[in-house]
């Protein structure tokens, strides 16, 4: 999270804050708090061995979530992840926190959207739970064995669906198809969305650890500089195959 004073001291930043809960050895919850990849909790150091360091100690087990008071002007800005501009130093975790790997950004508690695709094999797999028996004989082409015999549907009529040769075998064929492209619609609609957010989010941790000196190996290429990188490529070489034929 990054926060400003109030609007009397808008400038003054706090910095980035990293918050991280853990259990240590002797099983009790505690959480840390860190400004700009620092601990803000005193780390003690003994035979190569760190502790120490937790805002708060003995938290009760539970769901706990991220929350921000403002007042008089004061804003703030809030960075889920998965990146951030200043990384925790590994120096600034007691030893029962390392490795570093073993802390995750909060927006590993969201799912991630599925791709189309993943989503369509989805509803399929679970349409006796999003369809009646009978709208599962209309949409699907057949019935639930176990729930019907082989000349009639749970409710008595006639079973045709299972005919290929029958309009209901047709139409049914149909509704699946819509029924899968709506499906697949809808899925990438919101998986383009999350791509779309974390090029921004790419670009934007890129920028600011760039303003301040600092790395960006470990930040993905956004989908946007990788095509304006490829962009130059094929300029550099169109310019240099025109070269060419020009000397020839």
């Amino acid at each position: 999270a990054h926060g400003d004073k109030g609007k009397y001291n808008k400038y003054n930043s706090y910095g980035e804050m990293h918050t991280t809960s853990s259990t240590t050895a002797s099983n009790k919850n505690t959480i840390h708090f860190f400004k700009n990849g620092q601990s803000l909790g005193q780390i003690m150091v003994s035979r190569n061995s760190r502790s120490g360091g937790e805002a708060f100690t003995n938290v009760k087990p539970g769901s706990y979530y991220p929350a921000i008071s403002l007042y008089m002007g004061g804003c703030a800005r809030v960075n889920f992840g998965p990146h951030f501009i200043y990384n925790i130093q590994p120096s600034q975790l007691p030893t029962h926190l390392l490795p570093k790997k073993d802390i995750q950004p909060i927006c590993d508690l969201s799912e991630k959207p599925k791709t189309p695709q993943e989503m369509v094999d989805y509803a399929m797999q679970k349409k006796e739970t999003l369809f009646p028996m009978k709208q599962q004989t209309l949409w699907f082409g057949k019935e639930n064995s176990s729930a019907s015999s082989s000349t009639g549907t749970v409710d008595g009529t006639s079973n045709n669906n299972n005919n290929k040769n029958s309009p209901q075998y047709e139409n049914s064929k149909i509704l699946l198809h819509v029924f899968k492209e709506i499906v697949r619609q809808d899925a990438k609609i919101r998986h383009d969305a999350y791509l779309k957010h974390l090029d921004c989010h790419y670009e934007e941790i890129r920028k600011a650890r760039e303003l301040r000196g600092l790395g960006v190996n470990d930040i993905p290429l956004s989908s946007t500089r990788m095509k304006k990188m490829e962009e130059e490529k094929n300029e550099i070489e169109k310019k240099n195959l025109e070269s060419t034929s020009g000397d020839g």
